[in-house]
């Protein structure tokens, strides 16, 4: 028996999307899907996320003629900065964690494009994720930065975080000082 061609396409209303284990679902998902034997492509519409909105994207899950199956969510969201900050704290991403900044110390309104791509492996490998985020925040609050007493109030900030760093440019009142 040998598999010549697959093609499909897929129309999706109100799904629930699952991407790993540990990650809150995708949920109320408006997307188109086509797929063919070698990957699977979802043009998402919106959605919501972990009480974030998702106002675009696409998700791909590739190189089903490879050894190694890659996943890579690419997404616009809006929302809260911490709700953000706590989607990327979950298991196994700890990235808030990772850069000493506490979801439940922070206020703020966000508005995101979230790319992760990693391979589906059994087991799950953490190191394995490649993660980028750009986003800006306004009517931003962040309590006891790095755990120090430091405050900012009144922000606008853009903020970049990858595997290894988190750059924070913007403007604010830090301690009460303009």
């Amino acid at each position: 028996f040998k598999l010549e061609k697959l093609y499909g396409e897929i129309h999706l209303e109100n799904a629930l999307l699952s991407y790993t284990d540990t990650m809150p679902k995708v949920q109320n998902l408006f997307a188109y899907a086509i797929f063919d034997h070698k990957h699977f492509d979802i043009k998402v519409l919106k959605g919501t996320n972990h009480g974030l909105t998702i106002t675009g994207g696409r998700v791909v899950i590739g190189n089903f003629d490879d050894e190694t199956v890659m996943l890579t969510i690419d997404a616009d969201v809006t929302g809260d900065l911490k709700q953000t900050l706590d989607l990327i704290n979950h298991p196994p991403l700890y990235f808030a964690k990772d850069f000493a900044l506490n979801p439940e110390r922070t206020k703020g309104d966000v508005k995101a494009h979230l790319k992760m791509s990693f391979p589906l492996l059994d087991p799950f490998e953490t190191d394995k994720i490649s993660t980028h985020v750009s986003a800006t925040s306004s009517k931003t609050e962040l309590r006891e930065l790095f755990n120090l007493p430091i405050s900012l109030k009144d922000g606008i900030l853009t903020i970049k975080v990858d595997d290894h760093h988190l750059q924070v440019q913007g403007n604010g009142r830090v301690n009460k000082s303009p």
